[in-house]
């Protein structure tokens, strides 16, 4: 279905991005006949929330492309020439700019492509069809497989048969259940047939696809449906297959959404990987960065320690660690008095300093080396132990008595 008409956005104009000087600038480039939006940015500027990641099409090869943008003095990226795609900079704007394509050839993992002029070939490729809506320099709508009236009706498709669909790419299992768990009311039937018949395709994807996909999906505001369907489908076995906590997660969430907090992805993400995954054995398994790796670590660490916490043990706890992680190993606890005593302690906290170094000790005669590290970590825990009231000199008598 084509639509002629303006695209009229909740407040009756159009986002300010379709008419900025980068947008005229491409447009001028490139012609306005011969490129469009496309994808996330012209689906959530429908439903008028914010914009991050502003995609276009257009139906020039990535070449002519490059030399069109440069001629109006426009830098150039070429991102991923091989499929098509080259980013387009302004100042500290960036847009990515894909020639229209269609598939020759996939194996569920990477596509060869070639291109073409035809927007209806390159929609037909694309995931869902909430995702497979252009819009041009005008407002003007193209939207070939009914992709407003799906999000509209807050439903989640596949564009024509989910089973080739997920042939072509079998991380859209996956994304089949994070957009449906943003977008949907309900997860669609012919979609979830085809994710629990393709659910042993997951095990051919990277890992690092996986995680960045599951860790989306864990962010959004109430996912239980989704993750609910995606527990039906046999998914998560295929994620999981030495076993998860569903309950515990799902236990979770409802608490957050009561308690209106939201707990962090990847502690949704160890939470569903259960006790018997430690935050080593997780951070291995996904690939998670050392700051991810850091964070369920001191989570852990604070949850094990259950509900007996003390305010002189709750400030030793922010001097070690981050007060935020602190603030959510002890939420996780479900105790709302304790919960609401951290919190309230977290916005005074002002993080210590231990008042001796190891220049004060060796002032002292203590020799450099293993000991001295060892004199310092001593001292620090007398100074944690009397809530951070020693002081200095205090410190020093200690060593010298």
């Amino acid at each position: 279905m084509t639509v002629n008409d303006q695209l009229f956005l909740r407040n009756g104009e159009l986002p300010a991005w379709v008419s900025s000087k980068f947008s005229k600038k491409i447009f001028g480039a490139l012609g306005v006949q011969n490129v469009r939006f496309v994808g996330g940015a012209v689906r959530d500027a429908i439903l008028d929330v914010s914009v991050s990641d502003i995609d276009m099409a257009t139906t020039h090869k990535p070449d002519a492309v490059v030399d069109k943008l440069n001629a109006v003095g426009l830098k150039v990226i070429p991102t991923g020439l091989k499929h098509g795609t080259v980013t387009a900079v302004f100042g500290d704007e960036m847009r990515e700019i894909t020639t229209l394509r269609v598939d020759q050839q996939t194996d569920g993992r990477h596509a060869v492509v070639s291109y073409t002029d035809n927007w209806f070939v390159d929609a037909e490729r694309r995931d869902f069809t909430i995702n497979a809506m252009y819009l041009s320099a005008d407002g003007a709508l193209y939207d070939p497989f009914d992709g407003l009236a799906d999000l509209n009706a807050h439903r989640v498709r596949f564009i024509g048969d989910p089973t080739k669909r997920i042939e072509e790419d079998a991380l859209r299992i996956l994304r089949f259940y994070r957009f449906s768990s943003r977008y949907a009311d309900n997860i669609d039937h012919e979609g979830q047939r085809a994710c629990r018949s393709a659910r042993d395709k997951i095990k051919t994807l990277s890992t690092e696809r996986v995680r960045d996909e599951l860790l989306k999906l864990l962010s959004g505001t109430s996912p239980q449906q989704a993750l609910m369907a995606m527990f039906e489908s046999g998914v998560s076995e295929s994620i999981f297959p030495d076993g998860f906590d569903a309950l515990e997660l799902l236990e979770q969430l409802e608490y957050d959404d009561q308690s209106k907090v939201h707990t962090s992805a990847i502690t949704r993400l160890w939470l569903l990987a259960g006790e018997d995954s430690t935050p080593a054995r997780l951070a291995s398994k996904f690939k998670l960065s050392g700051a991810q790796k850091r964070h369920l670590s001191q989570v852990a660490s604070i949850h094990a320690e259950g509900n007996a916490l003390t305010e002189k043990h709750i400030r030793q706890l922010f001097y070690s660690f981050d007060p935020l992680t602190v603030c959510e190993a002890v939420y996780l606890m479900r105790d709302n008095a304790l919960t609401s005593c951290v919190h309230e302690q977290a916005k005074y906290w002002e993080q210590k300093t231990l008042p001796v170094s190891a220049h004060d000790l060796m002032a002292l005669g203590q020799e450099a080396g293993p000991g001295l590290g060892d004199a310092l970590k001593s001292l620090e825990t007398k100074w944690l132990d009397s809530d951070f009231s020693l002081s200095k000199e205090e410190l020093l008598n200690l060593i010298t008595s």
